[in-house]
Parts: structure tokens; C-alpha cells; sequence
């Protein structure tokens, strides 16, 4: 199984399987060709197979295999893993590395010998001196736990009549950007579970070890962060600048916005008194076309929030404070510098005070449908944009037009969600989470006794995952504020929350030990990864299909 492992890691990395570019399918094509080669699905080759992504513009797929257990059954684990990887912009040799050393970060032989010569922090250095890590894009997140679960299922494959249950493995495209690898696999296991009866045990991710603290100690996860994109656009009064107060710039509308919300105490959701990463902004632009001496009349701002207990209704509520604040803020300020360059000298417009409205998107949508019908004009502006836009970019544009066509009275900003929004997972009391908790119980003992390695249970798996999705624990009325206030919903965007309900399968997340995933330094602790990962998989998947 190890010699496997690392020959697949190794080709696994050097396929540059960035996000969002045709070079993902690269992963599924190379891996459906592999197995096909195996013995077991040379033999039964309707267990392999590419799942297309639904209306996906670069044609991209999943790839599954399923290897079934000898005796006949239902009961079904899964092995989710992703194959797309992060940009490697930030890996550029000749910014940090000896020229003679330049290497390509999907070479991981290479590039782990040119880190050497980079210029890095302390620990970086100390852990390429010790000989025992390997650097490289995807090395970490997440190739080295997809070479892992293949060679597991390799193992499995050989001798099917170990197997208690059957062992489904499922690669997923797009999970570093809009997840919608994902949402064609929850539609595909919805559509396994009505139609052939599976009933899926557990599901085991494999993504790397993410913590500040005893880095050199694995853990297992037993749910995951939520996540969500909150959305506002402010739209103020364009002038020209020579006339600058019969307008209101729309930028400090949105700078003010963004900060009363970047880093937040309030957005820092805690859970069992751990605290966690607060909200950011990971996008602000206004949206003239071109530079003018205009005052911007539109701005917008992308908010990255991580939820364990808030809701989705609580975070909308809170952008909407925070939106109100931040636009009676900016006018009280525009008022009283007004005043004071009226005092001295400068005459312009009535003394008065604007005031601003916060709208959300769901409450937009109903002012245009006393006009107009909103979907079809949804869906005709839609299909006018280029279609190599973000997703992003997408929602922005339709948002902007159905502001113009409303009407309405600036200043104002409208709220709600915006493409890429994920569940949080947290164990509950069914039977299912009950037994996988007792299996997991049982690999950290094992762990213990036969490896001396201490393997901590934590419940909330730090970084954005694809465990998310496989099952939807929001109450029906979040879901319904949710889908009012997502962008497009209906029209560009159908999230499969109806089947992540019908699936609500347990999670669990045992990985590599990983460290600066997404950064230049990415890198993967060998020792555990060939020592000690491979048998810590195979004990969780028998403790958790063992009847």
C-alpha cells in the first residue's frame, strides 16, 4: 500500500490541476485510466466512471469507483477526497529562489530541493533540515490524502471478501473555489440512495491536518466549519468632482462597511470556548467601467464568513446593522464637513442630511415583481454577459442591473448572499453519529497503542471542506431566508440543499499531517504520511463498516 501511495502522490502532484482551469479534468481522466488497469475493475468495469458536472462551462467531472463487498449489501462508506489545487502564483522561483534552483511546484522531487534555498521563516527551515517533509502544490491540500484513500481502496480491491460493506471512493473538482464538484456528487448519492437503496454509513474526507497548535500531532474532525459569501453593494449619487457635494461617493459608503466588519470580535463564532477566524472582505471594487473624475456611483464588498453556531439568518441580520451604521456613519460625516467648508466660503446646496436605506436582495426582488417578471428579466440579462465570468462576476452584474431598473432613491446598499455558501457540520445524537464516534474512539486508543502516536479528536474541522455538504442541519426557515437572499437563486444558481437533507450523512476527516497549505511552502510530513496514516485509515474504515 505505501509504495502505491507515494507513486500516486508523486504523479498525482504533477498534474497542475489548478482550480477553474480545463487542466482539473486532467486528475479524473488519469485516475479512471489507472484503475481501469486494476484487476478488480477490469472486472467489473460498471463500478468506474466520470460524473459530468451539472451545466459546467469547462466540462469538468468527478471520477468514482466503487469497490463491493462480496456479500451482497446496502450499507455503503464513503472516501471523499478533491483533486483541484489553489493557483501557484504565489510559488514563483525566480522571486525568492537562487535562479540554478528554480523549480516547478508540481515537481515535488525538485521543487522540495529548491525550498532549500528560498528565503523562509525559522520553522519552514528547521523542518527541511530535519529531511522529513516534501513541498510542493497539492502535496498537502489535498493529493497526498487522495493517493491515501486510493491506495486503501487498492488494498480492498484485491480481496473484497474483508469487506463488511462497500467501499465507494469519489474525487471532487472545484472544491478550492465554488464547490460545484461537490453538488453534483450530493446529487449523485441522493440519486444512489433512492434508486439503488444504498445507505451510506459514514463518510471519510481525508484533507490535511489545519492547526496552530501541536502541529506535529495528527488529528481526527468529526464536523466542519460553515461557511458563506456575504454580498453588499452600496450605490451613492454620481457628480463630477468639481461638484463633489450634490453627490455621495459610493467607495466610503463600502469603505466603511468593510471596516466596521474586517475582523470583527462579534464575527468570530465560538464553539465549546474555542474561538475562531473572524470575518474578512475578500473583495471591494467600485464598478465604473473606466477612470473619470466622476464620483464612483456603485461599490461593492465580499464578506468571508465562518459559521459553527450562528445561522445564516443571525450573519444577514448582522450585515444589515452593520450596513445601516455604516451609511449613517459616512452621511453624518459628509454633513458636517460640509457645514464647516460652508462656514468658510464654500456655498453649495440646501443645509439637509441624506439618509440611507439598507435593502436586502430578497426584498429587491419583491419590489421588481410589482413590474416586472423578475425571472425572465433575470435570465435574459444573464444570458447577455460573457460566459467565462466568475461566478462572482455574474452575480455583481445582475445585482447592479436590478438596482437601475428599481429606481430607488440613493444613497442605499443592498444586502444578501453571493455564489459559495456551505453548511456547518457538527455530530449530532442519531445512531449513525453515535457509532462513528465510538469508531473513532477506538482509532485514537489504536493510535496510542500501536503507533505511540496521539491522535487529538477535535469536532470543527478548521479549513473550508467538502464534508460540508453531505448534510444540511439548518432549520427550514434559515433555508428559506437563505435561498430568498442568494444572488441569482433559481435562475444561475440551485444549491442541492433538498438532497443534502435526504443524505445527512456522519463525517469524519483523518488526513496527512500538512503544513502552509496554499502558500509557497505547502509541505507534507513523509514520516506519518508512510508510516503511521495508511494503517490509521484502514482501522477507521473497518471500525466504521464492521457490523
Amino acid at each position: 500500500m505505501t509504495q502505491l501511495q507515494m507513486e500516486l502522490l508523486y504523479k498525482l502532484c504533477a498534474i497542475p490541476s489548478i482550480t477553474t482551469t480545463a487542466a482539473e479534468d486532467a486528475v479524473p481522466l488519469f485516475l479512471h485510466k489507472e484503475l481501469s488497469s486494476w484487476p478488480y475493475f477490469a472486472e467489473h468495469p460498471e463500478n468506474i466512471w466520470l460524473d459530468a458536472l451539472k451545466n459546467d462551462a469547462l466540462g469538468r467531472h468527478n471520477f468514482c469507483a466503487m469497490v463491493k463487498s462480496s456479500i451482497p449489501t446496502k450499507r455503503t462508506l464513503i472516501l471523499l477526497s478533491h483533486h483541484d489545487v489553489v493557483p501557484v502564483d504565489n510559488c514563483k522561483p525566480e522571486l525568492s529562489m537562487r535562479a540554478t534552483h528554480a523549480a516547478s511546484p508540481f515537481d515535488i522531487a525538485a521543487y522540495t530541493e529548491a525550498i532549500k534555498h528560498a528565503d523562509i521563516d525559522s520553522e519552514t527551515r528547521a523542518d527541511i533540515e530535519s529531511g522529513d517533509w516534501l513541498f510542493g502544490r497539492g502535496v498537502s491540500d489535498m493529493k497526498s490524502g487522495m493517493a491515501a484513500q486510493l491506495a486503501l481502496l487498492a488494498e480492498f480491491a484485491e480481496n473484497p471478501t474483508t469487506l463488511d460493506a462497500n467501499i465507494l471512493l469519489m474525487t471532487m473538482a472545484d472544491e478550492e473555489n465554488n464547490g460545484a464538484g461537490v453538488h453534483q456528487a450530493v446529487r449523485t448519492l441522493e440519486r444512489m440512495q433512492a434508486e439503488d437503496g444504498l445507505e451510506f454509513i459514514a463518510c471519510i474526507d481525508s484533507e490535511p491536518t489545519i492547526s496552530n497548535e501541536n502541529k506535529d500531532c495528527a488529528r481526527i474532525y468529526t464536523g466542519t466549519i460553515g461557511n458563506a459569501t456575504l454580498f453588499a453593494m452600496a450605490v451613492g449619487r454620481a457628480s463630477h468632482v468639481g461638484e463633489y457635494f450634490s453627490g455621495i461617493n459610493s467607495t466610503s459608503l463600502i469603505s466603511q462597511l468593510v471596516l466596521l466588519i474586517e475582523s470583527a470580535h462579534s464575527t468570530s463564532d465560538i464553539w465549546q470556548g474555542k474561538r475562531y477566524s473572524p470575518a474578512t472582505c475578500l473583495y471591494l471594487e467600485d464598478l465604473n467601467s473606466s477612470y473619470s473624475v466622476t464620483l464612483p456611483e456603485k461599490s461593492v464588498a465580499l464578506f468571508n464568513v465562518l459559521m459553527i453556531t450562528k445561522t445564516p439568518s443571525e450573519q444577514l441580520h448582522f450585515l444589515n446593522s452593520m450596513a445601516q451604521t455604516a451609511a449613517n456613519d459616512v452621511l453624518n460625516l459628509l454633513y458636517r464637513r460640509r457645514e464647516g467648508l460652508r462656514g468658510s466660503g464654500y456655498l453649495e446646496l440646501p443645509r439637509h442630511k441624506d439618509k440611507a436605506k439598507v435593502i436586502s436582495y430578497a426584498e429587491l426582488v419583491a419590489m421588481l415583481k410589482l413590474s416586472c417578471d423578475v425571472r425572465k428579466v433575470q435570465q435574459e440579462f444573464l444570458d447577455s454577459l460573457q460566459p467565462d465570468l466568475s461566478d462572482q462576476a455574474r452575480g455583481i452584474a445582475l445585482v447592479s442591473h436590478m438596482a437601475e431598473l428599481a429606481k430607488l432613491e440613493a444613497p442605499y446598499i443592498v444586502t444578501g448572499f453571493l455564489s459559495y455558501c456551505q453548511p456547518r457540520v457538527n455530530l449530532r445524537q442519531s445512531a449513525g453519529e453515535k457509532a462513528l464516534m465510538a469508531a473513532v474512539q477506538r482509532v485514537i486508543d489504536y493510535a496510542k497503542t500501536q503507533h505511540n502516536h496521539e491522535l487529538i479528536h477535535e469536532e470543527v474541522f478548521e479549513g473550508i471542506s467538502d464534508m460540508s455538504e453531505l448534510g444540511y442541519q439548518g432549520s427550514a426557515e434559515d433555508l428559506q431566508l437563505l435561498t430568498d437572499n442568494f444572488i441569482g437563486w433559481g435562475v444561475e444558481h440551485n444549491y442541492p440543499f433538498a438532497e443534502m437533507q435526504k443524505l445527512n450523512v456522519p463525517v469524519v476527516n483523518l488526513g496527512p499531517i500538512g503544513k502552509d497549505a496554499h502558500k509557497m511552502t505547502e509541505r507534507l510530513d513523509r514520516d506519518f504520511y508512510v508510516n503511521t496514516l495508511p494503517d490509521l485509515l484502514r482501522k477507521l474504515v473497518k471500525e466504521l463498516i464492521r457490523k
